[in-house]
């Protein structure tokens, strides 16, 4: 009798025939998702996925959890990642999201101690609330393009070691930090908190929110440079910001001083 053919368009782990130390995992070919808790007790020694070409979903929990994976490949397929998909990944090292994401959900990639490097796609416009939560060795953040939109509650705070965010197809690339939207941007509270690294600030939206405890605690912030037509800022948005000295708006910004810190500058430019 003709043995049936397995039906991989969901993937779990248990799926597979794994060696006992197995380290490095490729998805079979025509698998449309990754469940919800799909690598559990039996990825402890993986260290590498490869995803394939078609995937479009990974559930949430997906990886949590899995302390030794140090690598993912992931498919311009994927339209959405689950929250904490990622989560408590220790080894993780630097990921790639695929270009067809809108959305980074909530607590996606949260307490990934060793990701260094991640790279924004510019289809983005939404990054979540603890998105990027004690990614403590995370030193850059690219964003190709202006799609982004919000930058959710605590998205990166405790990110001890971010320095820069590079951002493409603008006209300043050299800027730390650079989100640009035709509409408003929202940075929620404390999304830079405790970012004890970080100096530089280049905000570039026709509205820009910034939330209560935005940058708390961010001490070695420097310059804050806005580029917007309207700018609100929040309660405490720049508490504990010591080194904070000057803040550098276009020539028609309006900007409320009132929480704002004492002593601080501000510079127009055309």
């Amino acid at each position: 009798m003709r043995q049936k053919k397995k039906d991989y368009s969901w993937f779990m782990l248990e799926d597979m025939d794994l060696s006992q130390k197995q380290e490095r995992v490729i998805i079979p070919a025509g698998v449309r998702a990754v469940g919800n808790r799909a690598f559990g007790a039996k990825a402890y020694y993986v260290k590498s996925v490869v995803i394939p070409y078609g995937t479009v979903y990974i559930g949430e929990s997906a990886f949590l959890d899995c302390f030794n994976l140090k690598h993912v490949t992931m498919p311009d397929t994927l339209v959405y990642i689950g929250s904490f998909a990622f989560g408590r990944c220790r080894s993780l090292e630097n990921i790639k999201i695929p270009k067809g994401l809108k959305s980074i959900e909530d607590s996606t990639f949260y307490h990934c101690p060793r990701l260094k490097v991640i790279d924004i796609p510019r289809d983005v416009v939404r990054i979540g609330n603890l998105a990027f939560l004690e990614c403590a060795s995370l030193e850059e953040v690219v964003v190709q393009n202006s799609d982004l939109r919000c930058i959710g509650v605590e998205a990166f705070k405790d990110c001890t070691s971010l320095k820069r965010i590079v951002v493409e197809n603008f006209k300043n690339i050299e800027s730390y930090l650079y989100y640009s939207y035709e509409g408003a941007i929202t940075i929620g509270s404390r999304a830079f908190a405790g970012c004890t690294n970080l100096e530089e600030v280049v905000l570039d939206s026709r509205s820009i929110n910034i939330g209560i405890g935005a940058f708390n605690g961010c001490y070695s912030l420097k310059k804050l440079v806005i580029r917007s037509e309207f700018v609100n800022i929040m309660i405490n948005a720049f508490y504990e910001c010591s080194n904070l000295k000057t803040i550098v708006t276009g020539k028609y910004t309006k900007i409320d001083r009132k929480n704002l810190p004492e002593g601080v500058r501000i510079s127009r430019k055309a």
